[in-house]
């Protein structure tokens, strides 16, 4: 095994379980003790598990790309989510339309799985500008 397939199994697995779907399962197993309706808590752990592989698929968090992935989730949906599940709140209360948000929110995090695939394995372009320098 080459260096950088050891470094993509160490940044997807914690030990040997994946990270991903282990919280996804768990954001659902509590989701549905506070009381969220099955298909809004199902879709929302699908937006958990998007993101998080998100961040994998742009490089982990210690790359630029796949940092900013892991602060769209955490601000969007994982604080959001604790915040109610530590409130014993259902996470499509208070909400004009829950069906819709829960849809909205994995359907956005898998475009940003699909997004930060093309990154990883599209070619870089070059600057149209040249580089200038002082000499």
């Amino acid at each position: 095994m080459s260096i950088s397939e050891a470094s993509i199994q160490q940044r997807i697995f914690f030990g040997r379980v994946q990270l991903a779907p282990v919280m996804a399962v768990c954001f659902w197993l509590l989701m549905m003790v506070t009381g969220t309706d099955g298909i809004n808590a199902s879709l929302l752990a699908l937006a958990v598990w998007f993101g998080m592989i998100a961040v994998d698929a742009a490089g982990g968090i210690k790359s630029a790309p796949g940092l900013l992935n892991f602060v769209m989730i955490l601000k969007f949906l994982l604080v959001a989510l604790t915040i109610k599940i530590l409130t014993f709140q259902a996470a499509d209360s208070n909400l004009k339309a829950p069906r819709t948000t829960s849809e909205v929110m994995a359907v956005g995090f898998a475009g940003l799985y699909l997004g930060s695939l093309l990154f990883a394995h599209l070619p870089k372009i070059r600057g149209v500008v040249k580089e200038v320098s002082d000499s």
